[in-house]
């Protein structure tokens, strides 16, 4: 796609060249010698477009926590059809090549941690287009986000139990940062250490983090409701683990706390046992929360850094409701062809990050592929290169609009995919298993912020693309402003995109706008490039004036070019 804006060539990339070529030519007198005057300018534009970072990317780095006595992979699945390049980056360096219609599975160097220290114990993976990346252990795996989703503000949430009763987080850092860590509330009379000091419940921990440096914690204790605050983007990681066998252990990527949402559904399929831990965290004042299950909806207050532990019986699906951001997370077990019990932590997705793409595939065994999706994705979503889903074909549950289509079996080569242009935002998840061994892959999601504020607005035009949920729905942004019920919640633009027709509007915000699904992405150009673009401008149109100037300031220093013999004589006889 190619967009037009104010007379500049804008290609549908982050990066655009333009370059443009002036040429003054001028004729010397005399022998008539020809100079050209040429001046190439190369104007790099950065469009600001209105396409919200997701979990896929070229870049990741990743820590490998427990390694010892654990064997750790890496796969990497490609999101186009195109051949990937692929280069990992530990204690040494290693280059591959994905083939169309291929994945990535290797084992990883362990780069274990150091409880308590700084270390550079990270593993860099780099690749020539876009890719997923998920890290295995032999219980659970956790989904990779790339660096440039990496957030600010982190609040730690991670279950245990009598057999994973040792928690810990690890953050990890692109950049040169510094990371404030205040300890939960929760610790009671446990103490944390890190370096050679001890810390209590509610202390402050302060770190200096290096490019490419981790700082981990652990402890015989939960870490949920520690929070971490960083100068520049990190990400974290948080678990559970045994301490007599590491091998029992589970983990998760935690989500920065401004993509915290407020409507959360999961679909349980048939490898999932029915027993689930919920833990919600907030952050700001008590939250009231509703839990629906199938023939059951259980409300509970959620207060200021408490998090929120439910023990549930899930038959089919768990969908929760706050009024205001949280952070969800769900501790189960699956089960393998020997009903075997293995465990895992996954953090939900809220409602307003679904996804719109999808590109899976995975190594033999069993699979079980879950959906929540509106009506008419699946005319977008194929399975092992056909269009073999028809999930609208059988009753399904219906929760927010959204259908529940668990326990969809797919056979070799186990691929599931979107088509390019679909626009309907769904969610999935992939439970795969062997005779020993099962894991649950939690697909991708839009990693973008999320506005906590909630403004009832009945009146048309409401908000025009302030980044904020105006009707309530946990939506932003959704309406077109076209005096038409988009949403089809009985009202009329009073959620709406950014309009042109609204002279007293309230811009946009690159950094927080969360991308309507019902239209195509907008490009627009942040005031810093317009004014480098300006001054570009102005410097091409003075190389122009000043080229001019000289061939003027010549040609009236020599005259015409055919200057005509003087004929008068010089003194009269």
């Amino acid at each position: 796609m190619v967009i037009q804006i104010s007379g500049w060539l804008v290609v549908d990339t982050r990066w655009v060249m333009h370059s443009v070529m002036l040429e003054s030519l001028a004729t010397r007198t005399n022998k008539q010698s020809l100079m050209t005057w040429s001046c190439l300018v190369v104007i790099v534009l950065q469009t600001i477009a209105q396409e919200t970072l997701d979990s896929k990317g070229k870049e990741f780095i990743f820590a490998t926590p427990l390694c010892t006595g654990n064997t750790v992979y890496v796969l990497v699945i490609p999101q186009s059809t195109e051949t990937v390049n692929v280069t990992i980056s530990a204690q040494t360096q290693e280059s591959s090549e994905i083939l169309p219609g291929h994945v990535f599975r290797s084992k990883v160097q362990c780069m274990e941690l150091e409880w308590g220290q700084v270390s550079t114990s990270v593993i860099k993976l780099f690749t020539t287009q876009e890719v997923t990346v998920y890290v295995e252990y032999s219980e659970d795996n956790y989904l990779v986000f790339p660096v440039d989703s990496y957030g600010s503000s982190y609040t730690v949430a991670v279950a245990t139990s009598e057999a994973r009763n040792n928690s810990y987080f690890v953050v990890i850092s692109k950049y040169n940062t510094t990371i404030n860590i205040t300890l939960s509330e929760q610790l009671m009379n446990q103490v944390v250490s890190a370096g050679s000091r001890i810390y209590s419940s509610g202390s402050m921990i302060y770190v200096v983090l290096h490019e490419n440096e981790v700082f981990s914690i652990q402890c015989s204790c939960n870490l949920s409701g520690t929070t971490i605050i960083s100068a520049d983007n990190v990400t974290v990681l948080a678990g559970s683990f045994n301490m007599l066998d590491s091998n029992y252990h589970i983990i998760e990527q935690l989500l920065p706390m401004s993509t915290w949402g407020q409507r959360y559904i999961f679909s349980k399929n048939n490898w999932v046992s029915e027993n689930i831990s919920v833990i919600l965290i907030g952050k700001g004042p008590p939250t009231m929360t509703t839990i629906f299950l199938k023939d059951e909806v259980i409300q509970q207050q959620l207060l200021e850094k408490q998090p929120l532990y439910m023990y549930l019986k899930v038959i089919d699906y768990v969908a929760i409701e706050t009024n205001s951001s949280v952070l969800c997370v769900l501790s189960l077990d699956t089960l393998d062809l020997q009903n075997g019990r293995h465990g895992a932590m996954i953090v939900l997705t809220p409602l307003a990050l679904f996804h719109s793409q999808l590109h899976f595939m995975a190594d033999a065994g069993s699979i079980l592929l879950d959906l929540i999706l509106q009506e008419g994705t699946n005319n977008n979503i194929f399975v092992n290169q056909t269009n073999a889903l028809r999930p609208f074909e059988r009753p399904l549950l219906s929760v927010w609009g959204m259908f529940l289509v668990p326990n969809l079996q797919i056979d070799s080569p186990y691929l599931v995919k979107t088509v390019n242009d679909n626009r309907y935002p769904f969610f999935s998840s992939i439970t795969w298993r062997k005779q020993n061994s099962c894991r649950i892959y939690n697909m991708g999601m839009r990693i973008t912020s999320i506005y906590d504020a909630c403004v009832k607005t009945t009146s048309p035009n409401g908000g025009n693309g302030d980044g904020i949920d105006n009707d309530c729905d946990n939506r932003i942004d959704e309406e077109l402003h076209n005096g038409k019920d988009d949403d089809l919640d009985s009202l009329i633009d009073e959620d709406t995109v950014f309009s042109k027709d609204i002279e007293q509007s309230v811009p946009r915000k690159d950094a927080t706008y969360v991308l309507t699904h019902y239209q195509e992405e907008t490009y627009t150009l942040s005031a810093s490039v317009l004014s480098v673009v300006v001054s570009i401008i102005v410097a091409i149109l003075a190389v122009v004036c000043f080229i001019s100037g000289m061939f003027l300031a010549d040609r009236l220093r020599r005259g015409p070019l055919l200057r005509p013999s003087r004929v008068s004589p010089a003194f009269n006889t």
